[in-house]
């Protein structure tokens, strides 16, 4: 009696429950989309559009600037007989298989980790023309390599910029003699383009996340306070009045940072007590560990973790990456090759794939001496790995949703919708397989200013609220590597705002 149930179902707002007595509860959710019934729109055709099919429909079609690994005509030599001879000179691609299963694939720098299609290979854009390589390669138009102006390899995010979803794994494009001869007709403009169009990005003075963020009125009243002891004194006076919430919990612990670290950790630490059983509250707990770089005690909360919830893919992801942090090398390696061979029982490691590929050559490129990896395949002992930037979120609750916006110098956006309405399946199957993870690469591209919004779309607070995770990795494979760490409470975000920005040299 007195204790409180937090329900949590997908597509319905969560909802407390304080227990009373009574033997039986009954609980009403309530949707948290609008339901529309079916319309029909009737409007007048103005002029013809060119459109192509994309992963989200039927779309407009332009050229945006990006940058890629290039082949010309000039380095088409005679002896090469077939296109895998020209693909194969590209720095990265990889061709693996025969016949119909044959597949050009990167290396490395993977824009995507996961994503709404089970295609995970780069896109084929033949003279502006998509080809999927789950339909098979050998559904391409025959290639005269004769003919070959270019070929260019399109990774990391840079492709999703360039072609919407459809390059959420990269492109391989390839420019034909019939393109040249097309542009160089004087009158003649071409109209068939792959291209997204509408992705412009229009600056609306969107804030950045510091100044978007108000001050709760507890923290008000410990400003009041002029030494590390009256701030005590008014912390001790509020845990009798003020519920003891997450989100109380860290906000207090943030403000004493200033006073004592001590005092600030042991405030952090009471999420443990007062949550041992809820997973989603102890994530929160391990995210701010990493933020202040502690990461013993964070390993404490993730193998906790991992107790609570054997059957979620994303406990022992979690577990080698923390392993890697405290030097557990040989425990981070076992996970690793347990989850690449998705050989632990009742858990599907699908969904994390290649955050875990990625993260293993990480392992390797620094302490490739202090563990057994000869068992590993073959593709994945290259010796050389980098990743000029790496982007990764995490969120404590897979019905968390939110919205992010990656814009490239050139102010073209690409939007990514962790929502029920955009993302349906994605959502279902991190709750079916328990993992809350996406990562991208930004590799290659256009020198600039890079642009993160993100927008929050869980609108109703919470005792125990949604948090991300944001990390952000310079250089991730190299001795020179940076790491930071930013953890956001999303429900705080009334409105988009920018998450990060920074310049791509």
């Amino acid at each position: 009696e007195g204790d409180v149930l937090m329900i949590n179902a997908f597509g319905m707002f969560e909802k407390a429950v304080t227990l009373s007595n009574d033997p039986e509860i009954e609980v009403n959710l309530i949707p948290n989309t609008t339901l529309l019934d079916e319309v029909a729109l009737y409007g007048k055709s103005k002029q013809k559009v060119v459109t192509t099919l994309t992963p989200y429909g039927e779309k407009n079609v332009d050229a945006i600037g990006y940058s890629s690994n290039e082949l010309t005509k000039e380095d088409i030599s005679p002896g090469d007989i077939t296109f895998d001879d020209v693909i194969r000179k590209i720095p990265g691609v990889m061709i693996s298989g025969v016949g119909n299963s044959k597949r050009y694939s990167f290396l490395i720098n993977v824009t995507s980790s996961t994503g709404i299609y089970t295609d995970t290979n780069p896109i084929i854009v033949i003279d502006d023309m998509i080809y999927f390589q789950k339909d098979g390669l050998e559904h391409l138009p025959p290639i005269d390599i004769k003919s070959i102006q270019s070929v260019r390899a399109i990774k990391s995010v840079v492709g999703t910029n360039r072609y919407g979803g459809a390059g959420a794994y990269g492109a391989i494009e390839i420019r034909t003699q019939a393109t040249a001869l097309v542009k160089n007709v004087g009158s003649k403009k071409r109209e068939d383009s792959a291209l997204v169009k509408g992705n412009d990005y229009l600056d609306e003075g969107i804030p950045l996340l510091d100044n978007a963020i108000g001050i709760p009125d507890y923290i008000k009243v410990l400003n009041k306070a002029t030494s590390y002891e009256q701030a005590k004194s008014i912390y001790e006076n509020q845990k009798a009045s003020v519920p003891m919430t997450i989100s109380y919990i860290l906000g207090v612990s943030e403000y004493f940072k200033k006073w004592n670290r001590d005092f600030a950790y042991i405030v952090l630490t009471n999420i443990a007590a007062v949550a041992s059983e809820n997973a989603k509250a102890l994530k929160t707990l391990a995210f701010k560990l990493e933020e202040a770089q502690n990461f013993d005690a964070s390993k404490l909360v993730y193998e906790r973790i991992a107790e609570l919830r054997p059957t979620d893919s994303q406990s022992y992801r979690d577990l080698a990456n923390i392993y890697e942090e405290t030097g557990d090398y040989d425990k981070a390696m076992d996970l690793y090759k347990q989850m690449l061979s998705n050989s632990i029982a009742g858990v599907e490691f699908t969904g994390l794939q290649q955050p875990i590929i990625d993260e293993l050559k990480h392992l390797l490129a620094f302490h490739r001496s202090k563990v057994e990896f000869t068992d590993l395949p073959p593709n994945l002992l290259t010796g050389k790995f980098k990743q000029d930037l790496r982007l990764v979120f995490e969120w404590n609750d897979p019905n968390t949703e939110f919205e992010i916006q990656f814009v490239n110098p050139q102010k073209k956006f690409y939007k990514w919708s962790h929502t029920i309405l955009n993302n349906r399946e994605r959502m279902l199957d991190e709750i079916k397989n328990g993992y809350t993870t996406e990562a991208y690469i930004i590799d290659d591209a256009e020198a600039g200013e890079w642009i993160i919004n993100i927008e929050a779309l869980n609108e109703k607070p919470s005792i125990n609220p949604n948090y991300l995770k944001y990390t952000v990795y310079k250089n991730y494979g190299l001795e020179n590597e940076t790491k930071i760490v930013k953890v956001i409470q999303l429900e705080d975000i009334k409105q988009k705002v920018t998450l990060d920005s920074f310049r791509y040299q």
